[in-house]
């Protein structure tokens, strides 16, 4: 298997075969998560960050992890074993999402003036013509419960506002969005928000129409809870059991 940059585990097929994400394809470069109480979010989340440090070393991605309950990433151990991967400490407040967004469209903007002066068109391309020391690495912001930013009309439009440009933009710039939520409606997930994250994954969910808002179809209602997950990564939607890190 040649590894890309990007690489992730999402979990177990059926058949046993692992399923794999991947950030640096252009149809999945952010993530939409979606899985009430109880689906096993937090652990797919822990686990798909642990597979990305896995994959690549602090130089080729860093991570903006934000955890508004205090129940994902505030894990004994965790905090260490990814710390340095870590691009700042970890947040626990939903107002820490809000300037990371900002922070990250200069980031890919900037990227963006380096491309052109370097007459190349995204991040693969310029670390390859660059020396090692200027490469740059990949930038994943994980926001869990992300409905805290929109309940309020003052938070709300910038974050929409920002995740639209980074969805429409960033792939190219290697900078990716996961966000997660235990509320997937039409409110929280709007319809601009599902069309720039590429990549869908659904746990368990309470009914129908919540299935609806993250795959775009039915069926996460009817999943097992505790990983059990659908999840469209570009290539159809398929079933699969998610990781468990202990």
């Amino acid at each position: 298997m040649s590894e890309r940059p990007g690489r992730f585990i999402v979990g177990q097929k059926p058949s046993g075969e692992v399923l794999f994400g991947d950030l640096s394809d252009s149809s999945t470069p952010h993530l939409l998560i979606g899985g009430q109480a109880g689906s096993g979010k937090s652990f797919l989340l822990r686990s798909i960050v642990a597979s990305l440090v896995y994959y690549h070393p602090p130089s080729a991605i860093r991570f903006i992890l934000i955890d508004p309950k205090r129940v994902t990433f505030n894990v004994p151990s965790f905090g260490s074993a990814v710390g340095a991967h870590l691009d700042g400490p970890i947040g626990y407040d939903a107002d820490d999402a809000l300037p990371v967004i900002e922070r990250l469209v200069d980031v890919m903007e900037e990227r963006y003036a380096l491309f052109t002066k370097a007459q190349v068109s995204d991040l693969t391309e310029f670390n390859e013509c660059v020396p090692e020391r200027e490469r740059l690495e990949r930038k994943v912001v994980v926001i869990d419960e992300f409905q805290d930013l929109t309940a309020e009309k003052s938070t709300a439009k910038p974050f929409y506002d920002g995740v639209k440009r980074l969805g429409a933009k960033a792939r190219a710039a290697g900078v990716h969005l996961i966000l997660a939520t235990q509320r997937p409606d039409k409110d929280t997930v709007p319809g601009l928000l599902r069309a720039n994250l590429g990549g869908k994954i659904a746990l368990r969910v309470a009914s129908a129409v919540n299935s609806r808002i993250v795959l775009d179809e039915a069926g996460a209602e009817r999943l097992l809870g505790k990983g059990d997950l659908l999840a469209n990564l570009g290539h159809g939607t398929t079933r699969a059991q998610a990781a468990l890190i202990s």
